[in-house]
C-alpha cells in the first residue's frame, strides 16, 4: 500500500489490479485430497494465506511471464505460478477444465489465494484453447450455449460443497434449456474466488500484455489524477465521518457502478447497515452536484480521477460543502483485506473552494 502526500483527509485508492505472479516451481503435495473430492467447505474459515495469486498457465508461456513475476514480486503481491501440465498430472476429473477448477479449490484451502489468473485464449492456428474454458448450455432461444469464467470462480455450491455446474451428470453444464425448466441445479453463481484472464494466443501477445501490465502500474498507481473514493457532503448535514451518514440521504451511485460498490464496502466496513440505516439514492455520481447543491441529498460518494469538474462543480456552489475523510480502523481493515484498495490523499488545492484546509 502507498500514501500519496496531498491534503484532504484520506481517501481509498481504487487500484484495478492487472492480477500478478510470483514465479515459483509448484506441484501438489497431496493431489489425492482434491481428485473428485466434494468434502463440505465452511466459507467462514478464514485460510491462512501463503499466496494471494495464483497464474495458471501454458508451459509454453511461462518464461515469458517472469519479468512480470518478477514485478510483482517487487511490490509484495505474492503468488504462485502453476503450469497446466503439472495440474493435468496431479489432478483428477471428468475434463481438463474440471482439473483446472479442482486445482483452484486446493489453492485456496491450501494457500488462502483470493485471485486466479488464467493465460491462454484459443489457439492460433487449429481450433481448441490453450487454456481450458467452460462452455455453459443456457439457451436463451439465440444461442444455445455461452463461454463463462464465472465456473472457475464458482467453487462451491450454498451448502460449501465443490460445484461441478452439472447436478444431474449428464456432462452438459449450466444446462437450462429455452422456456423449460434449468435441468442443472443448485448452482449458486456466487464467486469464492476473483477470476480474470488473459486471452493471448500467442508469446508475442504475451510479451506485449505483460510490457503493458508494467508500465501502467509503474507509471499510474499512486499518481494523483487516479480514482480515488471520496464522500461529500454539505456543511449544515453534521456529517464528520462514515459513522454520521446513518439517517441521512445519501446517494451512493447507481446500480453497477464502481461509486457504487466501493461505497457499499466502505460502509459495510465501518459496520453501517445501508439497506436499513440511511435512505439511499442510486442516480449516477456524476450528477450528484446539483442533488447536493439543491438539498435533494445530505451527501455523495464518488469514485473518480481528480481534479474532477463535478466536485468542482459540488464545492464551489451557494451551498458549502467539505470532504468527509475516509479514516479510521474499519477502513483500515478494509484496506487489509482487499488488494485494490489503497490509502490515498487528495490535494486541496484541486478544489478551493471546499471547506477543508487539509
Amino acid at each position: 500500500m502507498r500514501n500519496r502526500l496531498t491534503t484532504i483527509g484520506t481517501s481509498i485508492a481504487m487500484i484495478l489490479l492487472l492480477i500478478g505472479l510470483s514465479f515459483t516451481s509448484s506441484c501438489v503435495a497431496n493431489p489425492s485430497i482434491i481428485q473428485n473430492s466434494y468434502l463440505y467447505h465452511d466459507r467462514s474459515v478464514q485460510y491462512e494465506p501463503v499466496y494471494d495469486l495464483l497464474i495458471i498457465t501454458p508451459k509454453i508461456f511461462a518464461s515469458q511471464l517472469e519479468p512480470l513475476v518478477d514485478h510483482k514480486n517487487d511490490i509484495g503481491i505474492t503468488t504462485n505460478l502453476i503450469t497446466l501440465d503439472t495440474i493435468y498430472s496431479e489432478i483428477s476429473g471428468r475434463d481438463q477444465a474440471e482439473q483446472v477448477k479442482y486445482y483452484i479449490k486446493y489453492a485456496i484451502e491450501e494457500w488462502g489465494i483470493k485471485y486466479v489468473l488464467l493465460v491462454g485464449g484459443m489457439r492460433h492456428q487449429g481450433p481448441g484453447w490453450h487454456t481450458p474454458v467452460r462452455y455453459v448450455a443456457m439457451d436463451d432461444g439465440w444461442e444455445a450455449h455461452y463461454l463463462s469464467d464465472l465456473y472457475f470462480a464458482d467453487i462451491y455450491d450454498a451448502e460449501g460443497n465443490f460445484s461441478t455446474w452439472d447436478t444431474d451428470n449428464d456432462s452438459v453444464f449450466g444446462e437450462w434449456p429455452y422456456q423449460e425448466i434449468a435441468q442443472d441445479q443448485d448452482i449458486d453463481l456466487i464467486p469464492d474466488i476473483a477470476v480474470g484472464r488473459l486471452p493471448v494466443r500467442n508469446s508475442i501477445e504475451v510479451l506485449i500484455m505483460v510490457q503493458k501490465i508494467i508500465q501502467y502500474e509503474r507509471t499510474t498507481f499512486g499518481q494523483s489524477w487516479f480514482n480515488d473514493i471520496v464522500l461529500i457532503a454539505g456543511d449544515d448535514t453534521g456529517i464528520e465521518t462514515l459513522i454520521d451518514l446513518k439517517g441521512k440521504n445519501i446517494n451512493i451511485g447507481n446500480l453497477g457502478s464502481g461509486s457504487r460498490g466501493n461505497a457499499i464496502d466502505a460502509m459495510l466496513s465501518c459496520g453501517i447497515e445501508w439497506r436499513r440505516e440511511l435512505s439511499a439514492e442510486g442516480i449516477r455520481a456524476a450528477d450528484s452536484a446539483n442533488l447536493l447543491q439543491s438539498g435533494r441529498i445530505d451527501a455523495f460518494f464518488y469514485t473518480v480521477g481528480h481534479p474532477n469538474e463535478s466536485i468542482k462543480e459540488a464545492t464551489a456552489g451557494k451551498r458549502k460543502v467539505h470532504f468527509v475523510p475516509l479514516t479510521g480502523d474499519c477502513i483500515d481493515q478494509l484496506v487489509a483485506k482487499w488488494l485494490y484498495y489503497a490509502k490515498a490523499y487528495i490535494p486541496i488545492s484541486f478544489y478551493p473552494m471546499a471547506r477543508n484546509k487539509q
